[in-house]
């Protein structure tokens, strides 16, 4: 018997590690995994190959985000390369000013029209919201996402209102979603050895965050959680790791924030461990776009969490189970959902050995690595 054939897969990509960014962390992610059984190529803009590099993976610089039809040069690479399919991560704001480029379409349309198969995964869609100016943008951003799924076999969103969003501008097109994995490697280490690393006696209970406290995080429920366990009795510390800790000052009572900042992967691994009960404060609810929800769940944190319009259905699902949710605009339903998992330890380890199994069991990278493929079948 001869072994099969591995198929040719070219990601188109807007950015690769080193440089910070969250949808080149997830293509790396998924490229490497990809390359155990399929040789993959990655085609990035505006970035050395040399410094991009996956292991296993062959990479090429071909396109400039200042020079919008660039993108057409996309098309000669895929038939060079012989690729029988080509992988999109999308953003608009990744290929083109204010999240256009009428050039992408364009050229995705004619590498279908070729007999190769496009799937893209929606990291964003559109914009909704803001002024007049934005939302004539947000609708030209609809028409360009449109033209984009009627190339693909198949399209992915990172939660369900972006499957909504597809749906919206497509109907009736295939949509899969495919949450968004930590990008964190979880090491071997325990709970209490990590707290009294950072000097955290056993007794105080660790609250957690990690990464922007901008971008709808709302640092103001964190500080009344804080302030409501304390009246209680409680010795509790927020953990923060990222580069935003000052905002975060100006709610948390003193002494009550160690401000980790920025750290390496192990290091952040490290601090994740440490974290008793995580707090996620999304003014939109948390999804399962969110890496840092990801990360908590993986490394064992109890999540207390938000409930907003872009909460997907299957964390209302695991509310009480696996997640404590409270509605993401009010503060008073947050912090009592926190002093309650404070009060009984032992119902926030379950709930926290849950979430942990909820993440191997739905989100971790082998499950989106295999369905990725989908769009080749």
């Amino acid at each position: 018997m001869t072994a099969t054939a591995r198929k040719q897969i070219s990601m188109l990509v807007p950015a690769l590690p080193p440089r910070l960014d969250g949808i080149g962390d997830y293509s790396a992610i998924v490229a490497s995994g990809l390359a155990v059984h399929h040789d993959v190529t990655l085609i990035v803009k505006d970035q050395e190959p040399a410094a991009a590099a996956v292991k296993g993976v062959a990479t090429i610089a071909k396109f400039a985000s200042s020079h919008p039809k660039a993108i057409l040069q996309v098309r000669d690479t895929i038939m060079q390369k012989q690729s029988q399919g080509l992988l999109v991560q999308y953003n608009p704001f990744s290929y083109g000013r204010r999240g256009l480029n009428p050039w992408l379409p364009v050229v995705l349309r004619r590498i279908a029209a070729a007999g190769i198969r496009i799937g893209v995964m929606a990291h964003e869609t559109f914009v909704v919201n803001g002024s007049p100016a934005w939302r004539v943008i947000g609708r030209l951003q609809r028409m360009q996402l449109r033209a984009i799924v009627r190339t693909c076999t198949v399209s992915y969103t990172s939660c369900d209102r972006y499957r909504d969003h597809v749906l919206s501008v497509a109907p009736g097109s295939p949509v899969r979603v495919m949450p968004i994995g930590s990008n964190i490697p979880r090491i071997d280490a325990q709970r209490q050895s990590e707290k009294a690393r950072l000097g955290i006696p056993p007794s105080t209970t660790v609250l957690g965050m990690f990464g922007t406290t901008q971008s709808g995080v709302q640092p103001a429920f964190i500080g009344e959680a804080i302030r409501r366990c304390r009246d209680a009795g409680h010795e509790v510390v927020l953990l923060y790791v990222g580069s935003q800790g000052g905002r975060l000052r100006d709610h948390v009572p003193a002494n009550g924030l160690m401000d980790l900042g920025r750290l390496e992967p192990t290091d952040v691994s490290r601090a994740l461990t440490a974290m008793d009960i995580y707090l996620a404060t999304f003014d939109d609810g948390i999804s399962t776009r969110r890496g840092t929800v990801m990360a908590a769940l993986q490394h064992g944190a109890t999540l207390v969490g938000t409930i907003g319009k872009n909460t997907d259905a299957l964390w209302r699902t695991e509310d009480g189970t696996s997640v404590v949710l409270a509605p993401a605009d009010n503060a008073g339903a947050f912090s009592s959902a926190v002093l309650s998992l404070v009060t009984d330890g032992r119902r926030a380890a379950t709930m926290g050995a849950s979430g942990t199994a909820l993440y191997h069991r739905m989100f971790d990278w082998p499950h989106t690595v295999t369905a990725t493929t989908s769009f080749m079948e």
